[in-house]
């Protein structure tokens, strides 16, 4: 609505040299992202400035969208020569919300790039733990990250740098801290995500040898208040 003509000064816009507020963050119990309905999490997507597009329907995903641009000031690539296509890179909306908590952690480590295997798979092998099941991957509510860039320009690969131990606790007081910058920093994202119960799966090389490449962050869709680290 348009002010009117004798409204004081003061009501005027700010003036262009003044910096743009920051989009506004959703506020939301993180353990609940699961039980959003499509409508309210396309909402969320929006008012966090998150750049996006809605995506024809997919099996098992409930409101797919495939991201067009950073979230927070992060960018999260796929694999191949046109990762902005393929099918691996949908999602469900719900896991695009996660990733706004998880942007927030990777900034704090000075990340700007989170390279990823898979979102989105129509099919799953072995057991649900560790494909993510009906509604991991299949859902578009998984993704496998496999490396990060920070903005000095490291290239941090899990598979190379995590060097962990089969069956090992990953955090904690009894967790091998790591040996080298690169080994923390990949823990700290890990923990710091467990931490703040970002994701209710989270899978790393210690788990088994599938994961020996990877992190599995899942998020669950029936409000699950249960948190799986390994």
């Amino acid at each position: 609505m348009v002010a009117p003509a004798s409204a004081p000064a003061t009501q005027a816009a700010p003036p262009a040299s003044q910096p743009a507020s920051a989009p506004a963050r959703p506020a939301l119990d993180r353990r609940q992202i699961g039980l959003l309905s499509p409508a309210r999490c396309l909402a969320m997507l929006d008012q966090a400035g998150v750049p996006y597009r809605r995506e024809n329907p997919r099996s098992g995903v409930v409101t797919p969208i495939r991201l067009t641009g950073p979230v927070g000031g992060v960018t999260y690539r796929g694999q191949g020569r046109k990762p902005e296509a393929s099918p691996f890179s949908i999602m469900d909306c719900r896991l695009a919300v996660a990733l706004i908590a998880l942007s927030d952690i990777m900034r704090e480590h000075e990340v700007v790039e989170v390279g990823y295997y898979s979102i989105h798979r129509s099919r799953n092998r072995g057991s649900r733990a560790r494909s993510g099941g009906r509604t991991g991957h299949r859902g578009g509510l998984a993704i496998d990250v496999n490396r990060l860039v920070t903005r000095d320009g490291r290239n941090v690969s899990v598979y190379d740098d995590f060097k962990g131990r089969r069956r090992a606790a990953v955090c904690g007081a009894d967790a091998d801290p790591g040996a080298t910058d690169e080994a923390q920093l990949l823990r700290a994202i890990v923990c710091d995500s467990d931490e703040q119960r970002l994701f209710h799966v989270l899978l790393t090389p210690n788990h088994d040898r599938a994961h020996r490449n990877h992190f599995h962050m899942e998020v669950r869709p029936d409000g699950a208040r249960w948190f799986l680290l390994r």
